[in-house]
């Protein structure tokens, strides 16, 4: 499935920039920038992870797992460089170890006591009796509900979306929609994007200025060009991409998904700068 596979798509063009646009320079380094309170910094952690950063917090999705053996990952040492500081909240999507695996979660969570950890009951069941109880959140959800959560100073829904096919009925995984600063970010993990969730969500009623999705969305719906266009996302970031893949799939964005954009190893960090009630994307590498 995956050799050559990006180039084949006959992909349709979206252009869903309502918030975020592109700015001149786009692809400078974005070590040489300095840092403002009201800026929006995205960071690769392997696979689907991503440390969300604004301001005086920050939060991780999809971080806590790993070494693996296929997807893109940390080693222990990356890791703990990488997540030295404590973050408000972490959270995964779902029990797979290309998102979560108890003991990488145990390293950071012994580490950073005061760091809150939202997953679904499969997933913090992993972790019980093994971190403070009041440490721990999470909520049996079912179709289209949602839990509002609001720890350490950033606001967290987390809503029930069902995992792509074959594995919908068997593995729990919940989408989160992070508030932090003023910026909205929105991270589905594996979830299924469909119409059905964008309208019962009420996903295109919340201004979100960056929504992280997985490479094979392009694959899996034909309409993906329209279900983009209906969740009104600022922008939107591609991950989970497999190492093999990460240089046709740019390739791919380049030429069909112009203002989309991705993380991976090679596209590490992204920042977006807020101008007055106006955020454009300052620059991606």
């Amino acid at each position: 499935m995956w050799p050559g596979y990006y180039e084949q798509l006959n992909g349709e063009q979206v252009m869903n920039s309502r918030v975020v646009k592109s700015v001149a320079g786009c692809a400078l380094l974005l070590a040489s920038l300095v840092g403002h309170a009201s800026s929006l910094m995205l960071e690769h952690a392997g696979n689907a992870g991503v440390r969300v950063s604004s301001g005086e917090h920050s939060v991780l999705i999809d971080v806590l797992f790993g070494p693996h053996t296929f997807f893109t990952s940390l080693s222990n040492s990356e890791f703990d460089a990488m997540h030295s500081r404590s973050a408000a909240v972490a959270m995964a999507t779902h029990q797979h170890d290309d998102h979560f695996t108890p003991a990488r979660a145990l390293r950071y969570l012994q580490r950073h006591p005061s760091t809150m950890m939202l997953g679904p009951p499969q997933v913090v069941e992993a972790l019980n009796g093994q971190v403070d109880a009041e440490r721990l959140h999470t909520r049996v959800l079912t179709a289209y509900q949602s839990q509002r959560y609001e720890l350490n100073g950033v606001k967290v829904t987390m809503m029930h979306f069902p995992h792509m096919a074959p594995h919908a009925d068997t593995v729990q995984n919940y989408a989160y929609l992070v508030e932090i600063n003023g910026w909205t970010v929105l991270h589905v993990g594996d979830g299924e994007l469909t119409d059905d969730i964008i309208t019962e969500l009420k996903l295109d009623e919340q201004r979100i200025d960056v929504a992280l999705i997985y490479d094979l969305l392009v694959s899996r719906q034909p309409h993906y060009a329209s279900l983009l266009s209906k969740l009104n996302a600022g922008q939107v970031v591609f991950l989970h991409i497999p190492p093999d893949n990460i240089s046709s799939f740019a390739g791919w964005l380049t030429a069909n998904l112009p203002t989309a954009a991705m993380l991976s190893p090679q596209h590490k960090t992204l920042r977006y700068e807020a101008k007055s009630a106006e955020k454009t994307v300052k620059n991606h590498k």
